[in-house]
């Protein structure tokens, strides 16, 4: 016989009033009583509805309950107790964690705090900061397969429900610490959210049995090849195992290790694009982002890779044009080599004596930062000292009279000694007699190029260079490494870096205790550095500080030596000097003693050219999903007016007769201008994509350069003979077919031989989709290039 079953009876009706009537005034007074500790705290409570979470009250962001206000808040029908999050409450942050996933990775990567509290259905899910300076923004991470929220930060125009409210689940919110918040800066408790959110999708998605090694292994290479340090990504891997219930921990340990070795040892490894292919690419991309790995603009296709345009010769202006063509050609390098520094040596000849003049509130100056990368043996160092030597001879120039100058000051001093020795003589002996004499001015060193890379040293030197300086180093890793250094408690020097390149404001203080303030400090950059020194130099931190987003970059593939007696022509050489010396007589404005630069204003059609561009600029950079290659493109787009300027003041000095308006930049200008920043904006998404490309990539960009030297066109007996990786025809056919499949090349039917014969099957490297699709002309037009024509991808005869 079974056990009677004890029914609940409800009570009567009035009963029933009774006991909702009083759970209802209990909750009312720990209710007001929680909003008045809030208020202790320093915290802006506000009355939110019973099992509700949303305030009902409008505008109560802007509430700022006092302790008078509370009784009239929350008497009346049960509230629950909301807290106004970021500035209202003193910079407290909530961060919410909304996954299991989350909650779990927290306990063990979130900063701690001894505020913790959450409700029966998710505990541990509300960690409360205290940030010590402004407080982040509001951001919410959600998994990008089903959508559903990760964990979010909390702050300034957001509230959150405090004990001891009651959640729409029926859940009371309940602390489970109740202690002071942690303190942090809004940058660590960004980046805790970030690896968490990480973590969390990465957990949630965490293959089955069978596959999970595999992950283990590609999610390492991902994390080592972007510069994770070997403790973090093994911690990274372990906790995500671990939370996903993988039961073979110790083994996801193991792969980080064995891939650290073998990326070490120089051996393949796998990385993002198998990673994509176990867990999807959605969760890789949200992965990467959050943890701001650069995606390097890789398009849909993960295997597929940019390759290299050639840089636009035919857009320079003359005497630029013939100069780049010539120098190339004699050197025996990459064009672009010798038109990068060109271009920053003739930004740093016009200094800050022009901007360029987009509106009232828009002056764009001209300087450049232009770094060259390749490998040893091509050539960077001669193209190079080629581009910059009308600088360096102007300052050679200026060191000789400066030494002439200096001689004869030094004789004046000479004599300024004995006139003054005799004129104090005679006032002693017989009264004042006359003024004194004119004591002679000391003779400066006017400075035009420098390199050494100190900010200190370069502050020095703008002293004596009122129109700016071109910092010329043939090997600039060592610059880079200083940009954020941090020297003796002053912070680093990135601040003085960013006003240099654009011509703003620099206070330094040396050591001596001396002060130097330059009011326009112009500082135009170029030099060159090797692929490897690249990765290394440029870490994760100039990339979040925007600072390699200021360079160009070009990195072309390595051309095949070969002898040459071609030289520069001394005409082409000449000429091109020439210009350079022209704009070094460029001056300021001058408005109540302080130089100042002319602005360059545009004329009415270039300024419907640039509003074109600029529009359809913002959209392409709208749809990057790159932090990275965003930040580099919003940098491109002041660098398309400054190469407008830039080639207006060479058309100038060089007397281009077709400038209707010598004072005003034309349409033709800014067309130039554009067009050359979106050909950094290919060249750019190509470098930075190889900075974290997988070991499939790289073998397909070494493939894809080495068919570019060759012509752009080999055949698959051509690539098997001169790849050992491709010992078969088969392997160097199936190579070859996964660019066809990356878009990278075609396969061109051959022509009938002259025997009838078949020839062998031709591959053909095209261009691969990227954020702009442009073509370079093949040939000039009249002295100046057709730039409609680049545009529509014709050749410059049309």
């Amino acid at each position: 016989m079974s056990a009677p079953r004890h029914e609940k009876v409800a009570p009567p009706p009035g009963q029933r009033t009774a006991a909702r009537g009083a759970e209802s005034s209990a909750h009312d007074d720990s209710a007001l009583e929680a909003a008045r500790s809030y208020v202790r705290r320093g915290w802006s409570p506000i009355a939110v509805p019973h099992r509700a979470k949303a305030p009902s009250i409008r505008g109560w962001q802007d509430l700022r309950l006092t302790n008078n206000d509370l009784s009239k808040h929350f008497d009346g029908e049960p509230k629950n107790v909301g807290v106004l999050l970021g500035v209202p409450s003193g910079n407290l942050v909530d961060l919410d964690l909304d996954s299991a996933e989350a909650v779990a990775d927290a306990k063990i990567a979130a900063p701690p705090t001894n505020a913790i509290f959450g409700r029966k259905g998710k505990p541990s899910s509300h960690r409360l900061y205290r940030c010590s300076d402004p407080s982040p923004k509001t951001t919410r991470f959600v998994d990008p397969v089903d959508g559903e929220a990760i964990c979010e930060i909390r702050s300034t125009g957001s509230q959150t429900l405090f004990p001891p409210s009651v959640h729409p689940s029926g859940d009371q919110v309940t602390w489970e610490s109740d202690g002071e918040p942690g303190v942090v800066t809004a940058a660590e408790l960004e980046n805790a959210a970030r690896a968490i959110a990480a973590t969390a999708v990465l957990a949630k998605h965490w293959p089955a049995k069978g596959r999970r090694h595999d992950a283990a292994l590609a999610l390492a290479g991902g994390l080592l090849r972007a510069g994770v340090l070997v403790g973090l990504a093994e911690g990274f891997v372990v906790a995500i195992a671990g939370i996903a219930g993988d039961d073979e921990v110790e083994d996801r340990r193991r792969a980080v290790e064995s891939t650290h070795q073998r990326i070490a040892a120089g051996r393949p490894a796998t990385g993002w694009s198998t990673l994509s292919e176990i867990v999807g690419n959605k969760v890789v991309n949200a992965v990467r982002k959050w943890l701001k790995i650069p995606l390097g603009g890789v398009p849909s296709n993960p295997e597929a890779i940019l390759p290299w345009r050639r840089f636009p010769v035919e857009l320079l202006p003359e005497p630029f044009r013939s100069f780049v063509d010539a120098g190339a050609k004699a050197i025996g390098c990459d064009p672009a080599f010798i038109a990068l520094p060109a271009l920053a040596t003739a930004a740093a000849a016009i200094g800050t004596t022009r901007c360029i003049r987009l509106k009232r509130s828009w002056e764009e100056p001209v300087m450049v930062w232009a770094l060259t990368v390749g490998r040893s043996g091509t050539m960077r160092s001669p193209a190079f000292d080629l581009a910059v030597k009308p600088l360096r001879d102007q300052q050679a120039v200026a060191v000789q009279e400066y030494h002439d100058a200096m001689k004869e000051y030094e004789r004046e001093e000479i004599k300024y000694e004995e006139a003054l020795k005799k004129w104090k003589a005679k006032t002693k002996a017989k009264g004042p007699k006359g003024d004194p004499p004119s004591k002679p001015k000391r003779p400066v060193l006017h400075r035009y190029i420098c390199s050494d890379v100190t900010v200190e040293a370069i502050a020095d030197v703008l002293q004596y260079a009122p129109r700016g300086l071109l910092l010329a180093r043939d090997e600039l890793s060592g610059l880079i490494r200083s940009f954020n250094a941090y020297r003796q408690g002053r912070g680093g020097d990135e601040a003085h870096w960013l006003e240099m390149f654009r011509a703003g404001e620099l206070l330094v203080d040396r050591k001596t205790a001396r002060t130097i303030y330059v009011r326009r400090a112009g500082v135009s950059i170029c030099g060159t550095i090797q692929r490897g020194t690249l990765t290394r130099a440029f870490g994760r931190e100039y990339f979040e500080n925007g600072m390699i987003a200021r360079f160009l970059l070009c990195d072309p593939p390595s051309p095949k030596k070969k002898w040459t007696e071609s030289d520069v022509p001394r005409r082409v050489e000449a000429n091109y000097a020439k210009v350079i010396r022209k704009l070094l007589t460029l001056r300021h404005t001058t408005i109540d003693g302080d130089p100042l630069p002319v602005p360059v204003r545009l004329t009415d059609k270039a300024k419907a050219e640039w509003v074109a561009f600029f529009d359809e600029h913002a959209a392409v950079q709208a749809d990057l999903t790159d932090d990275d290659l965003a930040a580099a493109f919003s940098k491109l787009e002041g660098y398309a007016a400054r190469f407008a300027l830039i080639v207006h003041l060479i058309r100038r000095a060089a007397g281009d007769q077709t400038l209707a308006d010598a004072k005003a930049v034309d349409e033709q200008s800014i067309r130039v201008g554009v067009a050359l920043a979106r050909w950094f904006c290919h060249e750019t998404q190509r470098i930075y994509q190889s900075l974290g490309e997988n070991e499939q990539q790289t073998e397909q960009r070494r493939l894809v350069d080495w068919i570019q030297r060759r012509g752009g066109s080999v055949t698959v007996r051509e690539v098997q003979q001169n790849h050992r990786r491709y010992a078969t025809a088969e392997e160097a056919r199936a190579a070859l077919e996964l660019l066809v499949e990356a878009e990278i090349g075609k396969w061109v039917p051959p022509p009938p031989g002259p025997k009838g014969g078949r020839p062998s099957e031709r591959f053909e490297v095209v261009y691969s989709a990227n954020a702009y699709e442009t073509s370079t002309p093949d040939s000039a037009n009249g002295g100046f290039v057709d730039v409609d024509a680049v545009d529509r991808g014709e050749g410059a005869d049309g």
